[in-house]
């Protein structure tokens, strides 16, 4: 098994070059995120994982995949020209937000596994601690930069630490971004939840949707847990 790369079922992904690889939190978001539309922003996409799952997903999607590391965006545009999807996949170097993005066009769907760390080192030793401590990208900054480069009825997916809920949902509160679905996440029924993840939009749909999801229990996955990565782990 060649740990610089991960197969899925219809594609597959070098993440070796990457500030981050592959992950049980991207495939989870990859698989619960949604959208009506079909413009689609990947913010910090590392190898393009998640693009590469919403391509699949929503074929007449359009995905554009943004991160602030080369390498990561050299190797995110060779994994989407491998693809079945490459001419609806496009990966660029740019920060978020950027005057570039926010004079162009807008979009259905934000989505993001970003950085777990809102401060911390200044000089980060690796370029994986730099995508984990990037200030610029938080969930936070998510949250306060997407409502602009959003479409009417468009939304923002991401996941995050559970720590970071209520004061998520709070600052999306105070600038119009209304939680409209929220999944937390625990490994097995004996522990508690440590990742959420909520969908948020200018467009309110009334009460938020609240779901819990277990991965495992006595050792095996779910069956909630399988419906939502069949189409992807080989395993399910």
């Amino acid at each position: 098994m060649d740990e610089n790369r991960f197969k899925f079922k219809y594609f597959e992904v070098s993440h070796f070059q990457s500030s981050m690889k592959v992950g049980v939190d991207a495939v989870l978001l990859g698989s619960w995120a949604e959208t009506k539309g079909n413009r689609i922003l990947d913010v910090g996409t590392g190898c393009g994982v998640i693009s590469l799952m919403l391509a699949q997903r929503f074929p007449d999607s359009q995905i554009t995949a943004i991160d602030i590391d080369q390498l990561s965006v050299t190797e995110a545009t060779e994994n989407f020209r491998k693809s079945q999807w490459t001419k609806k996949l496009i990966a660029r170097l740019e920060s978020f937000p950027n005057e570039t993005l926010l004079k162009g066009e807008k979009y259905d769907l934000i989505v993001s596994n970003p950085p777990f760390f809102n401060s911390g080192i200044t000089s980060p030793e690796s370029r994986r601690e730099k995508a984990r401590h990037q200030k610029e990208l938080s969930p936070f900054s998510l949250v306060e930069n997407s409502s602009g480069l959003l479409n009417p009825g468009g939304s923002l997916c991401m996941i995050f630490p559970e720590e970071f809920t209520n004061e998520i949902i709070r600052r999306g509160e105070d600038i119009g971004l209304h939680s409209i679905r929220l999944c937390g996440i625990r490994n097995n029924p004996n522990r508690p939840e440590k990742r959420v993840m909520l969908e948020m939009s200018p467009e309110s749909r009334g009460s938020c949707e609240v779901e819990h999801l277990i991965l495992f229990e006595e050792g095996e996955p779910t069956p909630r847990y399988l419906t939502l990565c069949k189409d992807f782990y080989l395993k399910f």
